[in-house]
């Protein structure tokens, strides 16, 4: 319980009065013995009892009238919360604001959506116990965004749903450590989404960083979350693919995409068949296709359109898009098609000799429709190399010096991909926290093999994950004969045994940097491993015309120009926004990530143990009218006016004291 007017709960000790009023009463008549009221005492020493009983009855009742008046004038707030909320109103407050698609999903028959229904509630707390500013993170922000006041949060077109994937762990520390830094004794962290887990991230071993930080921490620290959540069925839909097939008549647009639906809250399973209309448009051409949704999946595979037919050209942009639902932010996916970008792999080596299965593995392209290159010169040779077309490089010799240097660190800074292998002499040279020691022979684990086979490998990085029918990257069937021992401070993702690191991620070339530069140990490969290279380096230079949002504006130029999308969006926010943009000559489209259409959901076992040990409470901001905080002070009126009926009543004459009156 808390109050908007707490000095006014200085007049409790008016509680006293009837006290003393009643102490001053029994004072005022003095008892003189009478043998003939000997008589009368006892004939009423049965019902003194219930005279006393009475008396101290409406006592009680006088003095809980003057506490309820005091209670009333003090303004009482009651709320879903717990009661330390608004025991001090002038600590920071923060908000952790969740602006994912799945938040732009409505709530209610009203339309209010998830984002809406969280910052209504958050609104209504701060503006009814007025504790001023607030510092808002949430995602595609670098810096917090402050405001004077709560009303500032109306409104604000930074504050809009976005197309971005929450990392609800890294908003949350960020915020932890703006407390820290801001010297606050006191603050309270407002986390406002659903229960996405793919917000939530609650497996990560973040949160143990953050709830250690608390813990040490100077400031004290709670949570409180304001949870959304939404019972209205809805569908979403997820580009496969959007790319241009050869044929003998000129190239045709292959499209791809899935359709997910979930049902209704409490109406039963997804188990039913139902038939779905896309929408697909192409230019400004339009097509109607209808896909079977059966147990909550369907697919819509190669889809065919003569690209003449649709553009007149062998470029273009469109979209796949749903009928409306409870949720429009997932309703739509936006594609773009050129013909494909040749990729090129850089092999830079003294000795090419012996990189002849790398060279053959990245001149096989998995796609007959994109065309794969390698181009192989000497490390003298590098300044001469034209980098438009190169997503790739292999580095096979001494570690690059002086001019060579800033050549492949600008490479990796905007988005390519580098692989450094040992050279046949190591040297004192080091580059980007590597440094290449000495030749060892491996020892083999049995007589029937020469060699050492890789032992654990982590399947969580986008270079060794498993594929998507969940298979491993088969790193066991690896021999290794020799290795070179490294020197470095990167992050080991393979090891042989005895834990000696055989392919290290080397620490960013800069804060900036897109790509990703690898060390391994030895010149023995995978192919898997140089196509997902090739892959990743044309994603990250911004080589493919379908990508997802990233929520960062690193690679956007003040020329880019909006073709299709949200057209609300903040001109210098689009990057965090799906669509079809224009660069120039050069025409892209980018979606949601699919992590943010899975339908599962953090439990209560997990959410309890993200919080374990922390002060934290939590609200349901969905529900309609539950109120995150609401003035009660119409129920103490009510027990004030119930206390002196009672103390009235009370009060009253016995029928029997009227009766001998009248005698």
């Amino acid at each position: 319980m808390n109050f908007l007017q707490p000095w006014l709960l200085l007049a409790l000790p008016l509680l006293a009065i009837p006290i003393v009023i009643h102490l001053i009463h029994l004072r005022r008549y003095q008892s003189i013995p009478w043998a003939a009221m000997q008589f009368l005492l006892t004939a009423t020493k049965m019902s003194s009892g219930y005279s006393r009983l009475r008396q101290w009855l409406v006592l009680a009742l006088r003095a809980l009238a003057l506490a309820a008046l005091v209670f009333f004038m003090a303004r009482p707030l009651a709320s879903g919360v717990s009661s330390w909320l608004a025991s001090d109103v002038s600590q920071l407050q923060i908000l952790v604001l969740d602006r994912s698609p799945s938040m732009q999903q409505t709530v209610g028959e009203q339309g209010t959506t998830k984002l809406q229904a969280v910052l209504d509630n958050y609104i209504k707390w701060n503006t009814t116990v007025g504790t001023g500013a607030t510092v808002v993170f949430t995602s595609a922000f670098d810096e917090p965004l402050e405001f004077a006041s709560a009303q500032q949060l109306l409104g604000d077109p930074r504050l809009q749903g976005n197309s971005l994937t929450s990392d609800l762990p890294a908003l949350v520390e960020n915020a932890t450590r703006y407390i820290e830094q801001k010297g606050a004794a006191r603050a309270t962290i407002w986390i406002a989404t659903d229960r996405m887990e793919s917000d939530w991230k609650s497996q990560s071993g973040e949160w143990g960083t953050i709830r250690s930080a608390v813990k040490d921490g100077s400031a004290d620290i709670r949570f409180q979350v304001l949870l959304a959540d939404s019972a209205m069925q809805n569908r979403s839909i997820q580009l496969e693919e959007a790319k241009l097939v050869p044929t003998d008549k000129g190239s045709e647009l292959s499209l791809s995409c899935r359709v997910l639906f979930s049902p209704q809250s409490g109406a039963g399973s997804s188990d039913t068949k139902q038939t779905v209309p896309l929408e697909i448009r192409i230019g400004e051409a339009n097509t109607l296709v209808n896909v079977e949704v059966v147990s909550g999946l369907g697919e819509l595979k190669g889809f065919r359109v003569p690209v003449e037919q649709a553009s007149g050209k062998a470029a273009g942009w469109g979209s796949i898009q749903l009928p409306p639902d409870s949720n429009l932010a997932d309703n739509i996916a936006y594609f773009a098609f050129e013909p494909p970008v040749p990729r090129k792999t850089l092999i830079v080596s003294e000795d090419a000799t012996r990189l002849e299965a790398i060279s053959l593995a990245a001149n096989i392209s998995p796609d007959g429709s994109v065309q794969h290159s390698v181009q192989i010169i000497e490390p003298s040779q590098l300044s001469s190399v034209l980098w438009e077309d190169v997503v790739f490089v292999v580095w096979h010799g001494p570690l690059p010096p002086g001019e060579d240097s800033a050549l492949i660190k600008g490479f990796v800074e905007r988005g390519g991909q580098v692989l450094f292998l040992p050279p046949e002499y190591p040297t004192e040279q080091s580059f980007m926290g590597l440094r290449w020691s000495a030749w060892v022979q491996a020892e083999s684990a049995s007589t029937e093999e020469v060699g050492q086979r890789l032992g654990p490998w982590r399947n969580d990085t986008v270079l060794l994950g498993n594929t998507q029918n969940g298979s491993a990257v088969p790193l066991g069937d690896i021999l290794v004969t020799r290795y070179c021992t490294m020197e470095t401070s990167g992050l080991e993702l393979a090891s042989l045994p005895k834990e000696i690191p055989w392919l290290v991620r080397l620490e960013p070339a800069s804060e900036a940097a897109i790509g990703t530069a690898y060390a391994m140990a030895s010149t023995s490969q995978l192919s898997d491993l140089v196509q997902r290279m090739i892959h990743e380096g044309s994603e990250r230079l911004g080589r493919r015309s379908n990508r997802d949002v990233e929520g960062t504006a690193k690679s956007w130029s003040g020329t880019t120009e909006l073709v299709l999308g949200n057209e609300q969006a903040l001109s210098n926010r689009r990057f965090e926004h799906a669509g079809v943009y224009r660069e120039e000559s050069r025409t892209f489209a980018q979606n949601r990530k699919r992590d943010e259409d899975t339908t599962i959901k953090i439990s209560d076992q997990d959410l309890e143990r993200t919080f374990e040990g922390l002060v934290w409470f939590r609200v349901d901001a969905s529900i309609q009218d539950s109120g995150v905080v609401q003035e009660v002070w119409r129920w103490f009126a009510w027990c004030m006016l119930i206390a002196l009926l009672a103390e009235s009543v009370l009060s009253l004459p016995s029928k029997r004291n009227q009766t001998i009156r009248r005698t």
